[in-house]
């Protein structure tokens, strides 16, 4: 996988499929990679990544796409996931899932908006932001 390094936040669309997770899990392996993060650390946010990236798989419309966004400030790399649903996601009933995201990465934020499309289902666009706090050696 190739990385233009002229891009801050390198973003990825793949469809909405599960035989895609290991392209995602690459971005965020090379992006971990490139800023040093700690072995353990990237371990578990590429966890992360693969465990919020099934959530939204259970939940995408078909022939939609799955989004993820790497990004790095001066004290987080974060990564954005972003699909398109068919219904919220609801984390009562994935709680298990939200307790591991929770428990992988220092910071999750889930954001929900409903389609202005109106039609016989709801279409919700729904982002998975996955926040790991970088070394202050490696900013």
């Amino acid at each position: 996988m190739v990385v233009d390094e002229s891009f801050s936040s390198p973003s990825l669309s793949v469809t909405a499929t599960a035989d895609q997770l290991h392209t995602l899990r690459a971005l965020v392996q090379s992006r971990c990679a490139h800023h040093d993060l700690a072995p353990d650390a990237a371990a578990d946010l590429v966890l992360a990544v693969d465990e919020a990236a099934s959530t939204l798989l259970h939940l995408t419309v078909a022939c939609s796409t799955l989004t993820c966004t790497v990004g790095v400030d001066t004290r987080n790399l974060s990564v954005i996931l972003t699909g398109t649903t068919s219904a919220m996601v609801d984390t009562s009933i994935t709680s298990f899932s939200w307790f591991v995201l929770q428990n992988l990465v220092d910071g999750v934020a889930l954001e929900q908006c409903p389609s202005a499309v109106t039609g016989p289902t709801e279409i919700w666009t729904v982002t998975v932001t996955l926040d790991m706090t970088l070394d202050a050696t490696h900013r």
